[in-house]
This record gives C-alpha cells, sequence and structure tokens, in this order.
C-alpha cells in the first residue's frame, strides 16, 4: 500500500470482503497468496463470478488487464454499495443515497448508513421532511397537522 494509503487494508462483514491493495506485482501475489490460504483452511471457495475489483478511472488500461489476467475477477465502476453505503471518490452527490432514503421513506431506516458517512446537506433535509411527515401527520382525517402548533 502507498504510504499515503489509511492502514486499513481489509474489511469484512458476514460473506462478504473488501480487500484494498495496490496493483503491483508483489502486493497482488500476495493478496492471492492469502486467499488461497483462505480457502484451504475453511473449505469455502472465493467466488469469482460475484467478485469485482475497483480502481480509479485514470488507472492505465495496461494495469486494468493485468489485474483481471492474475486474479480473473472483472472490474467494477464506481459508485458501488457496500453494506448500504455508498463508496465513491470525488464528489459526495445527493444521487448517491437516493437507495437509502427510498428506504427511510418505507420506514426501514438503515441507521448504520448515517454513523458511517457523512452524506450532503440536501440528503439530510430530505430525511427531515420524511421524518416530519411521519411525527406530524395525522392519518384519521388525512390533514397533516403540526402537533406541537
Amino acid at each position: 500500500m502507498s504510504k499515503w494509503s489509511p492502514e486499513v487494508n481489509h474489511l469484512a462483514y458476514v460473506d462478504g470482503t473488501i480487500l484494498f491493495t495496490s496493483a503491483d506485482n508483489k502486493s497482488m501475489k500476495i493478496m492471492i497468496k492469502v486467499l488461497k490460504k483462505y480457502e484451504a483452511a475453511s473449505g469455502q471457495l472465493i467466488n469469482l463470478e460475484k467478485s469485482v475489483f475497483y480502481v480509479h478511472d485514470k488507472v492505465a488500461a495496461s494495469t486494468v488487464s493485468k489485474i483481471k489476467r492474475m486474479t480473473k475477477i472483472r472490474k467494477g465502476t464506481f459508485p458501488f454499495t457496500y453494506l448500504g453505503c455508498p463508496i465513491f471518490y470525488g464528489k459526495n452527490k445527493i444521487s448517491y443515497y437516493d437507495t437509502m432514503i427510498k428506504k427511510i421513506g418505507k420506514r426501514g431506516i438503515p441507521i448504520h448508513l448515517l454513523s458511517a458517512q457523512n452524506p450532503p446537506i440536501g440528503v439530510i433535509r430530505h430525511l427531515h421532511k420524511i421524518f416530519a411527515r411521519f411525527f406530524w401527520n395525522n392519518s384519521d382525517d388525512k390533514k397533516s397537522r403540526h402537533w406541537v402548533s
């Protein structure tokens, strides 16, 4: 890993794992070796058809080809979602949070996302509107009434 990279080299939850590595030959070989050892020790095989690797758009095509050849894994594109959290680089866009907003609107509240990320202010404002409609709506007469007033 580069010296400016975070010290985290993997994230794992239930049956999903994200590995962070450089694309140099040594790092790639070490990662593949670790995955093979995991398969041997656990008896679980890595599902290469469900596996994806991600790189910045500016990474050279030759590097992407090398990663595909070495790992037999397809390339994914940003943004993507992991455990309900949008994973992206660059500007934090409201559209990355559309799925979360829809779930909250249907009363499925993914609280972990709000503690793990800092969504744009537009997302927070939209969530406040959803919460206000929930808390202040009077479903008996189909009119909304701000009960504090």
